[in-house]
């Protein structure tokens, strides 16, 4: 069960199971490496989620159209356009670093490495954007959409791999650092 009150993740083990032959997913005792590339797979397929982040920014701004604080329209805040404009260029980056991903994947090259570090991006921007939510919409954000918002991104660091093995995929595969 999520905050949101939702079940986005479950777990299911089984014990003493056996598969036929015909019906492994790769090849014996590589169990590992069928699930590294499913998760490759996974996080190439993060490459659509800046739409929707730029979605949900476009939304936000939409929504800030009529909020004043003081008598002064928040959108016309001098940092809540600094944040607005850093939200959107880290977005349109999100959005050439999932392009190149799907590039690499179509030629037959590297999608994993910049897929993990798109989803890190992807996870972080979408934190960042529900908390600006909520910082700037003020009781507006305390309920509704923009409140799930908030509670459900805080798993965007977690599915799919946790920001901090996905940093370590791109700092040894991008990088070429030592793993740790």
């Amino acid at each position: 069960m999520t905050l949101t009150g939702e079940a986005d993740f479950a777990e299911l083990f089984f014990d003493d199971v056996r598969v036929p032959a015909d019906a492994l997913l790769g090849p014996l005792n590589q169990g590992w490496q069928v699930a590294t590339t499913t998760l490759s797979h996974e996080r190439a397929g993060a490459a659509r989620l800046y739409a929707g982040l730029q979605v949900q920014l476009d939304d936000l701004v939409a929504d800030l159209a009529g909020i004043e604080v003081n008598g002064r329209p928040v959108r016309d805040d001098p940092v809540t356009l600094r944040r607005l404009g850093e939200l959107a260029m880290r977005i349109k980056y999100l959005e050439v670093l999932c392009q190149r991903s799907i590039s690499a994947m179509l030629h037959g090259g590297d999608a994993f490495s910049s897929a993990s570090l798109a989803k890190t991006i992807w996870g972080e921007l979408g934190q960042d954007l529900a908390a600006l939510a909520f910082d700037v919409l003020g009781p507006y954000g305390a309920n509704g959409r923009w409140a799930d918002r908030r509670l459900a991104s805080r798993s965007l660091t977690i599915a799919g791999g946790t920001t901090q093995i996905n940093k370590n995929v791109t700092a040894q595969r991008v990088l070429g650092l030592p793993r740790q």
